[in-house]
């Protein structure tokens, strides 16, 4: 099976020129060429086709990158324990500061939609690692975040 080739006509949404300003943001050009989409939301965005198409060669560049220098990637869940959080005293500080967004599962546990991914990086390499032997652990990581930020840099 061959892949078809991508045509300008037959992008959707269709790429409208930007006949406008050349100092305009940086999302307003991405909106207008048809990377990205705006939902209504301060700082969310929709990747509309061409943008993913952008976002998966990048992730495979870096991936490239990463491998040929000895790392591994390993993905992890955007939905994480309080507990995890607790172990580094970040869930008091992330919801002091109103950027962490939390829900309660159907057991009843308090969990979180991690702005990073760090603890989660750290407990997984942590549980798996049996002697020193195991060392070093070169780990890439490239997955969804979510950050509550007071003001998005941006977009």
């Amino acid at each position: 099976m061959t892949a078809t080739p991508l045509y300008a006509s037959r992008l959707w949404p269709p790429v409208r020129p930007h006949a406008g300003e050349a100092n305009a943001a940086t999302i307003d050009l991405l909106q207008t060429l048809g990377f990205v989409a705006r939902t209504g939301a301060s700082g969310v965005h929709t990747l509309l086709p061409l943008g993913v198409r952008v976002h998966d060669r990048l992730t495979a560049i870096a991936r490239k990158a990463f491998e040929d220098r000895g790392a591994l990637t390993f993905a992890a869940p955007t939905l994480q324990s309080r507990d995890l959080w607790q172990e580094t005293g970040r869930w008091e500080a992330y919801r002091a500061e109103g950027a962490l967004l939390t829900v309660t599962s159907s057991s009843g546990e308090e969990m979180c939609l991690a702005p990073t991914s760090e603890e989660i990086a750290t407990a997984t390499v942590r549980d798996h690692l049996r002697s020193f032997r195991d060392l070093p652990v070169r780990l890439s990581l490239s997955t969804t975040k979510f950050r509550d930020e007071v003001s998005p840099g941006a977009g």
